[in-house]
């Protein structure tokens, strides 16, 4: 059994580790695609791309792949404009409502709530359940909420493989 002290620098080690991550992360620039669609392939993009790239800022394959980028996007759409275009599309609307009706069935059927509280019902189930009043004895609760994680991942990926599979086929109308 793992102490306090134990959990403690867990605990302080995963949240350094996060938050090393977000400071370095403030560290990396725009994409240079993003500063070419604002118009900014100026200084700044020639000194983002150079960084991203490894090369001095006056090389001339950079400048060559700076006239190469997008022209800017003279027509910046609200969010609002563009969710209104995405749900005018049927194809679009009806894979929203679809996508939407999965997620929201996931949530009410308990299936999250199970996998986050696994070990805990794995542990309420061998303490109360059968094995309790000397049947065969369970195996750790722990290894269980491993497995149903694992079942749970192994589902999700053969579900997608079969909507790949499936989904994408050409159908006649």
């Amino acid at each position: 059994m793992w102490s306090y002290e134990c959990c403690s620098v867990v605990l302080w080690s995963c949240l350094a580790l996060s938050a090393v991550h977000c400071a370095v992360f403030l560290l990396v620039p725009e994409s240079p695609a993003y500063l070419a669609a604002v118009g900014r392939t100026d200084v700044r993009g020639a000194r983002a791309l150079a960084w991203l790239r490894g090369l001095p800022t006056d090389a001339a394959a950079l400048q060559h792949e700076l006239r190469a980028l997008p022209a800017p996007d003279q027509h910046l759409a609200s969010p609002y404009s563009l969710t209104k275009r995405f749900l005018s599309e049927p194809r679009r609307r009806r894979t929203f409502w679809l996508v939407l009706a999965a997620v929201v069935g996931q949530e009410a059927c308990g299936v999250l709530a199970l996998l986050q509280y696994a070990e805990r019902v794995f542990v309420l189930a061998r303490d109360q359940g059968p094995a309790a009043a000397g049947a065969a004895q369970l195996a750790s609760p722990a290894r269980h909420a491993v497995l149903l994680g694992a079942t749970q991942l192994l589902a999700s990926v053969l579900a997608l493989y079969l909507v790949e599979k499936v989904g994408r086929k050409v159908r006649p109308i």
